[in-house]
């Protein structure tokens, strides 16, 4: 059975008994825990953890121990579990150890001995709900990736074909391979008929040209409610219209219909029959259809314009239109503040992007300001993003409390999201009275803040669901104080995550380099050092993802 594990680390015996007595009982009924009084053992008791199938949620480690020292120690789990929780406990540990383990470890805490058990404990239960928010994004995220991957591919194929038929066949026949249906069919809306007539079939038996009535059978009681319809016997289903199953001889068990709805208007229904192997359809099979669904009838509704406005380029000017709403929304160079400065800058990777930021003043004393990151491209992406960023800052301006603000966000943002598609978005509210900065990331890069007066460099770590994913959904705000001369570095994945010409990533390492060697320049020069470096990794091939940096001079 696998379990969840905690490991300490410390070449104090006593330590490590205190620890015991304080953390075994609390978290009795989550985890159990290991000890080790050296790293080298740490290592050693963690790769036999992991080789069993057990997840080792957190790690405390000394950082001042004979042989491998804590940050090492740490630097060799992060390499293997970046999720995995890394705790620095320890009253010698020096700014350069501290800073490598922030670096090169993934650190997500710093706590000094002596300690107290009350703030022991009260720190490890906020790390450990963070981890459980991570691990679930981790599982969320991959299930969206397998589906994003066919929708990507099924998106490249749309875009090669701008024939209704061609279009229509090359959807079907990917629907099927995916679902693993023995047949399906599509049925197309005939507007000056009102019926529903089969276009594109597949499958032992043809039946394109049947014609349906709205309204009759399954396929036309899905068309009619426009909801998704599930049928496990259809033989026992008084909906089921058995003329059609009469004139192919085909023998219909099972069928997942769903409408194809684009912009509100049913174009039709999509129907895949019989599980293979003799199977029933699974609610995976449903959503996956769902999802390829939309992307069909998104297909199907831009096969039709093609048709209609081939000769007027219209793919050319939905691009320019939608590169003029976005640059139309960005805002303008900051008029300037003495208690605060902002510099910001967007590179789409295409056309358009699905990055945004904003800054403004919500108060006399606070000023508000954000940054995004649309999942998709082009131009869904950009009218989501402008959408987006409209919902936010017109909560942020009626109360600027981010907990308020993206509470209500996301609520209306996850009613008009298509299914799929989300935003990550880190929001902040800073009040030039107090210098206290109160701020959300729902799902977004974490940014990093430059204290000049110790000349470091460290994340700002708050973890929520990105926007349009789960409503309700309770988001956990955080704050931090400010002093003059700090510096925040908001950027979107298109930083971090672009290649070099040997397909290697920049990384956030990289990034904490520049900043800490020019985190003093004025923001101006720090974001374009920022961007020309990554530029300079890139070898200025085409990007995969825009990339946007919004600096923060306090």
């Amino acid at each position: 059975m696998k379990k969840y594990f905690a490991l300490c680390v410390d070449d104090d015996q006593a330590v490590l008994n205190q620890l015991a007595a304080q953390l075994e009982e609390h978290f009795q009924y989550f985890c159990e825990f290991e000890y080790a009084e050296s790293a080298e053992e740490g290592l050693e008791i963690y790769r036999e953890l992991m080789s069993k199938g057990h997840r080792v949620w957190l790690i405390l480690s000394d950082q001042v121990m004979p042989g491998m020292q804590g940050d090492v120690f740490l630097a060799s789990v992060h390499e293997i579990d970046r999720q995995a929780i890394k705790v620095l406990l320890t009253g010698q540990a020096g700014l350069e150890s501290t800073i490598s383990a922030i670096n090169h470890a993934g650190l997500n805490y710093y706590i000094e001995k002596p300690w107290s058990k009350h703030d022991l404990i009260m720190i490890l239960d906020r790390l450990r709900t963070q981890y459980e928010i991570t691990i679930a994004q981790r599982i969320m995220a991959i299930k969206w990736l397998k589906e994003l991957s066919i929708l990507y591919d099924m998106n490249l194929l749309f875009a090669s074909s701008i024939d209704l038929r061609e279009t229509l066949n090359t959807v079907f026949y990917n629907i099927l391979n995916v679902i693993q249906a023995e047949a399906g069919s599509i049925f197309l809306v005939d507007e000056k008929t009102n019926t529903l007539v089969c276009r594109i079939c597949q499958g032992p038996k043809d039946i394109t040209g049947i014609t349906v009535p709205f309204g009759t059978g399954i396929v036309g009681y899905v068309a009619q409610s426009r909801q998704v319809d599930v049928t496990t016997d259809v033989k026992r289903d008084r909906r089921h219209f058995p003329q059609i199953d009469e004139q192919s001889g085909f023998v219909t068990k099972s069928m997942i219909s769903v409408p194809l709805i684009s912009k509100d208007e049913v174009l039709g229904v999509i129907q895949v029959i019989n599980k293979k192997g003799g199977k029933t359809f699974s609610q995976e099979d449903v959503n996956l259809l769902q999802s390829l669904s939309s992307g069909a009838a998104i297909a199907l509704q831009n096969a039709r314009y093609a048709q209609r406005l081939l000769q007027e380029e219209r793919i050319r000017s939905e691009l320019m239109i939608a590169h003029q709403i976005q640059q139309g929304i960005l805002p303008g160079p900051f008029a300037g503040h003495p208690a605060i400065h902002f510099e910001a800058m967007n590179e789409p990777a295409k056309d358009v992007s699905g990055d945004f930021y904003d800054y403004f003043q919500v108060s006399p004393k606070e000023f508000g300001f954000m940054i995004g990151d649309v999942c998709g491209k082009g131009v869904p992406a950009a009218i989501f993003m402008a959408s987006s960023r409209s919902i936010i800052k017109s909560q942020a301006l009626a109360n600027p409390d981010p907990a308020n603000v993206i509470q209500l966000a996301n609520r209306l943002i996850a009613e008009d999201a298509q299914h799929g598609m989300f935003v990550t978005v880190f929001y902040g509210v800073y009040n030039i009275d107090t210098h206290l900065l109160k701020f959300i990331n729902a799902g977004h890069t974490l940014p990093f803040l430059y204290r000049s007066s110790t000349l470091s460099c460290a994340s700002l770590f708050n973890t929520n669901f990105p926007l349009g994913v789960f409503d309700p959904f309770s988001f956990q705000p955080s704050e931090i104080q400010l002093e003059p001369g700090d510096t925040l570095v908001l950027y979107t994945d298109g930083v971090n995550e672009a290649f070099s010409p040997m397909r290697e990533q920049f990384g956030l390492e990289r990034l904490v380099r520049v900043i800490l060697e020019y985190g003093d320049r004025s923001p101006q020069e720090l974001r374009n050092v920022i961007v020309d470096t990554v530029h300079q990794f890139s070898a200025d091939q085409p990007p995969n993802d825009d990339i946007t940096v919004l600096i923060v001079k306090i």
